[in-house]
């Protein structure tokens, strides 16, 4: 049985392959570069703005 942290890495790899890049690192650059901040970053505020 897969705990919560193992699914949102699996998530997560979903996300990075499914948008063609074959790693998380550049995938992690790429993200950063277009957004300005890291996906974990990204998450965060995504999670902090749903909570309010």
């Amino acid at each position: 049985m897969l705990k919560e942290e193992d699914l949102n890495k699996v998530n997560f790899m979903y996300i990075y392959t499914a948008s063609g890049f074959s790693n998380q690192v550049t995938f992690n650059r790429a993200f950063k570069r277009i957004e300005g901040i890291t996906p974990s970053e990204y998450i965060k505020n995504l999670n902090v703005d749903t909570i309010d």
